[in-house]
């Protein structure tokens, strides 16, 4: 999978992740404890894309 990188994600893309993982931190944390192995992947790059710096 390619590495995410301010050069290559779409600005609004942060602005989303970051209001999700506000706005969604149960089920953040149910999919992390309880999810599948895609749901866990999907659910951690969701968060390291909210952390990258715009």
């Amino acid at each position: 999978m390619e590495n995410m990188t301010p050069s290559n994600i779409d600005p609004s893309l942060y602005v989303w992740a970051k209001d999700f993982c506000k706005d969604r931190k149960e089920s953040i944390d149910y999919f992390l404890n309880f999810g599948s192995p895609i749901e866990k992947a999907l659910v951690s790059k969701v968060i390291e894309l909210a952390e990258v710096q715009a």
